[in-house]
């Protein structure tokens, strides 16, 4: 694989976080360097440690929060553009198929892929992965309230549909083919169809 390297940054702290988040995505937390990540970003070496004492571990930790914090706003500006939850669940899963093909199916998640290494290399890492899967799934709950699908029913829905993502995304990545995203779309979307029935069959207590 060829590592293409990037002209040199006015704000080297931002470019190493930048780099993290491309190669952590491609190839994972162990699969990366740190002579790596500072080919790519152009900055300069002396620069590592001053802005990242605790090295590669704390621009990962750096990377993944700042990834999470963009899902997030992703989350929000979608709901904002759909409809319907299953409006917002075809836009999010063929947004996803777009992405890998652009990317020749290079791009993954970074915090499945940190989070799944850090679980026995980094304890901080691995917390702040779930930390962000459980922001992603805050995210997701709200957003299905806002469309009609009430809590509790929406806290599962969007724990569902994260898991099926992600899987998703796995298989897709693995055969360098994005039928997987679109069957978790319709799979999703019939769970949630069942989950609104449940909703529905629940009386109110008198």
């Amino acid at each position: 694989m060829v590592t293409t390297r990037w002209a040199r940054h006015p704000d080297p702290k931002a470019a190493m976080i930048e780099a993290a988040t491309t190669l952590f995505r491609r190839r994972g937390y162990e699969g990366v360097g740190v002579a790596e990540l500072l080919a790519v970003s152009g900055a300069p070496r002396g620069s590592l440690y001053f802005h990242f004492p605790g090295g590669k571990e704390q621009i990962a930790l750096e990377a993944v929060r700042k990834a999470s914090q963009a899902v997030q706003e992703g989350i929000r500006q979608r709901a904002a553009h759909t409809a319907s939850l299953e409006d917002y669940i075809d836009t999010a899963c063929t947004g996803w198929a777009a992405n890998l093909e652009a990317s020749a199916f290079e791009n993954g998640c970074i915090i499945a892929l940190v989070g799944l290494e850090a679980a026995s290399v980094s304890p901080a890492l691995k917390a702040e992965a779930a930390q962000a899967f459980g922001d992603w799934e805050a995210a997701l709950s709200q957003m299905a309230i806002d469309k009609g699908l009430p809590a509790p029913w929406s806290a599962r829905f969007a724990r569902a549909f994260i898991g099926a993502v992600e899987g998703a995304i796995m298989l897709a990545r693995t055969r360098n083919d994005t039928t997987a995203l679109l069957d978790a779309a319709e799979a999703t979307k019939a769970h949630v169809a069942l989950l609104r029935a449940q909703a529905g069959a629940v009386q109110p207590q008198r």
